[in-house]
């Protein structure tokens, strides 16, 4: 088995959250990206931390801290960022593979 790459997740990860950013929570949920967790709560975490989600820098994956878990899957944890800058908002992501097609799906979304 090939072992899998941030790289191979970095188009999804960056549509993720351009679709957190435009609030298309819908989309989100269409593509079951937020795994487990309902979408509402998201929404409510989001708007609970008050400040406005922007799409990810071109060099965000240096902030994110990434394990590979058994080969089969890696976990991402992402801060995201505001119209201040980077955030202690950090996402948590599986990334994975579903019929030889890159996954992703939320694990959390806390401040850390």
């Amino acid at each position: 088995m090939k072992k899998l790459n941030i790289l191979d997740f970095k188009s999804n990860i960056e549509s993720l959250v351009n679709n957190l950013a435009a609030e298309e929570y819908g989309i989100i949920e269409r593509y079951k990206q937020n795994g487990i967790i309902p979408i509402v709560d998201l929404i409510n975490r989001i708007n609970e931390y008050g400040e406005e989600i922007v799409a990810l820098p071109e060099n965000w994956i240096k902030d994110a801290l990434v394990y590979d878990i058994e080969d089969k899957r890696l976990d991402v944890y992402l801060p995201l960022w505001t119209i201040l800058g980077k955030s202690d908002l950090t996402l948590s992501l599986s990334c994975f593979y579903i019929h030889n097609r890159p996954h992703i799906e939320i694990s959390d979304l806390e401040v850390l």
